[in-house]
């Protein structure tokens, strides 16, 4: 047991020691004006390292993540900092502002095109987990009514993805109220499992 944990913790840290270097790297590109290229970036939505081209704007509030334009795909995203394994500065300036940020939602996804309004109805477990994993969801908290499921979840979103994923986590311990939207995407995501 100890063997993992240690094994776990390394892992981790061997991704999170080049954090504070990543950060001024993309400062420094910021104050500049610059585009970066972001050299085998891990993307967890396609499980692939990928280099990335993009124009950074601004951090979240804790560093985590930043957000960026991608001239690639003309969207505002985010890109998780520890995933970043090397930054380079480009001479090519950006022609995005900040300003291009239209929003955040809660789960730290910029806002485009998508928009969701999301209700969850959720048990002790899995509102413990959603506010130890993203804190910022406290303020979106009320409670149901409900003795299964005491607590309600309301936000806006910008991608079902980080939403889907805490539903997908927690079978039974989640409860979709709306939009129905989020059900179907759930449904879709379940067929393509494999155990």
């Amino acid at each position: 047991m100890h063997f993992r944990q240690t094994m776990g913790k390394r892992a981790k840290n061997r991704f999170r020691i080049h954090v504070p270097e990543l950060v001024e790297q993309l400062s420094q590109a910021m104050r500049e004006n610059r585009q970066v290229e972001l050299d085998t970036y891990y993307s967890a939505v396609t499980g692939q390292s990928v280099v990335r081209r993009l124009e950074p704007l601004q951090f979240t509030e804790n560093y985590q993540y930043l957000l960026a334009y991608e001239p690639k795909d003309r969207l505002v995203v985010n890109v998780k900092i520890d995933r970043i394994h090397a930054v380079r500065i480009l001479p090519e300036s950006c022609t995005q502002k900040p300003e291009v940020v239209k929003g955040v939602d809660v789960f730290h996804i910029a806002a485009n095109e998508e928009r969701h309004t999301v209700s969850l109805l959720l048990n002790s477990l899995a509102y413990r987990l959603l506010l130890e994993e993203y804190p910022e969801t406290e303020s979106c908290m009320s409670e149901s009514g409900d003795a299964r499921f005491p607590f309600r979840f309301q936000a806006v979103v910008y991608n079902f993805l980080p939403v889907g994923r805490f539903c997908l986590g927690l079978p039974g311990a989640v409860v979709v109220e709306t939009p129905e939207s989020l059900r179907a995407y759930l449904h879709r995501k379940v067929k393509d499992f494999t155990w």
